[in-house]
């Protein structure tokens, strides 16, 4: 994947390998890419009613909270993709099987949608 996303990095625990994404720009992908889909943890805002009810398709919410103090639920970025045009990173909840398409999700990565890009955080295997 190209893409001019830029990830810096800076080693949270060095004996645990966490990293964190301390900077993302553009669109974000570029985190997924990075992380090399060993996973990467991130934090969401999942306080409106339709995330609750999501079932397909690339979900987008702009009144979504994307600071620190308006995420709410972790999940973990699986893969990434684009489908009909849109960038999306296909996430992983903790929630039912019965939410989203088996507790997966396609979550829009533009405007930091839900603060996708806002906590990242992944393993350094190195």
């Amino acid at each position: 994947m190209s893409s001019s996303s830029e990830v810096v990095a800076s080693e949270v625990a060095s004996e645990s390998g966490l990293k964190a994404c301390e900077t993302m720009e553009d669109d974000g992908t570029g985190a997924a890419a990075d992380a090399g889909f060993r996973g990467l943890s991130i934090a969401i805002d999942t306080g409106h009613k339709s995330s609750s009810y999501y079932a397909n398709g690339v979900y987008y919410k702009p009144k979504c909270k994307n600071n620190l103090d308006g995420l709410d639920q972790a999940v973990v970025v699986v893969g990434y993709g684009k489908l009909k045009g849109e960038d999306y990173w296909l996430i992983k909840n903790s929630w039912s099987n019965y939410w989203g398409n088996d507790r997966y999700a396609l979550m829009a990565v533009k405007a930091n949608n839900c603060g996708l890009t806002t906590d990242a955080m992944y393993v350094n295997s190195k």
